[in-house]
């Protein structure tokens, strides 16, 4: 009984836990850009 117990509640936190992801997004990093941006002033 209790290894059923245990076992439903694994098998709902893991569905819980993949259901939550979202499309993954690219941040681009503030200096990256900052450096792009004086190097194309400068040119």
């Amino acid at each position: 009984m209790i290894r059923k117990f245990t076992l439903a509640l694994m098998l709902c936190c893991i569905l819980f836990s993949c259901g939550k992801k979202g499309d993954p997004e690219y941040k681009e990093s503030k200096i990256k850009k900052s450096m792009q941006l004086l190097l194309i002033n400068k040119a």
